[in-house]
């Protein structure tokens, strides 16, 4: 007799934590959460919507915005040019493409100053669905706070959120690490476990990264 293993979807992964998030004001609380068992004392939250649709017409300074650093062809493809701006073609196929384009340029922005991870806990405990380690450790390291998370889907927030999230932090060590993940990934593959995300060293800066991130607001 020989055992085999139950294997979970990334389908089913995705639903569950879609459905434990009912929305994207819940997404965002739940991230605020995330900083308040971290032991953070203040939570910034920037939202940034260059555009809530696909423009129908461009000045030459939009276009160059927002098409600037991508394929060149792209703004060809769905703007004709006529009295010095873009006007959106009409009968455009695949507008699909260029409605994921436009909407990749708006970004969420959550920056507390918590407790940040480190490698291991990047690596492992982040990167577990349902973990258990808020009901193991009730309890925030520094300040004792009754954690408010219980069930391990709080990265599905960012998944409610966003096409593409990027994490940084920092650990107690001052190791900073950069993690990014591409949602649309579950799209295209089987298994939970065919779902990478990156991450990588920073060497930067962290407040220079900080900086980087929320420009003026950044004080």
């Amino acid at each position: 007799m020989k055992t085999i293993n139950f294997q979970v979807s990334a389908k089913t992964a995705r639903l569950i934590g879609r459905e434990n998030i009912s929305d994207v004001n819940g997404a965002i609380v739940e991230l605020i959460k995330n900083g308040y068992d971290a032991d953070a004392d203040c939570v910034f939250v920037k939202y940034v919507n260059p555009y809530n649709c696909v423009p129908v017409e461009l000045s030459l300074s939009e276009a160059k915005e927002i098409f600037g650093s991508a394929d060149s062809n792209l703004l060809a493809e769905y703007y004709s040019a006529a009295e010095g701006k873009y006007y959106l073609k009409e009968n455009i196929t695949n507008v699909e493409l260029l409605e994921t384009y436009i909407k990749s340029l708006s970004s969420i922005i959550v920056l507390d100053n918590g407790t940040g991870m480190n490698l291991e806990t990047l690596t492992t405990t982040w990167m577990k669905i349902g973990t258990d380690e808020k009901e193991k450790n009730r309890y925030s390291e520094v300040k004792k706070r009754v954690k408010t998370g219980a069930k391990g889907i709080g990265r599905f927030a960012l998944e409610k959120l966003s096409l593409k999230s990027t994490v940084y932090t920092c650990s107690a060590e001052g190791n900073a690490y950069r993690w990014e993940i591409d949602w649309q990934q579950f799209e295209s593959v089987d298994l939970l476990a065919q779902v990478q995300a990156k991450i990588e060293n920073v060497t930067t800066d962290f407040a220079t990264v900080v900086k980087q991130i929320i420009g003026k607001d950044y004080e």
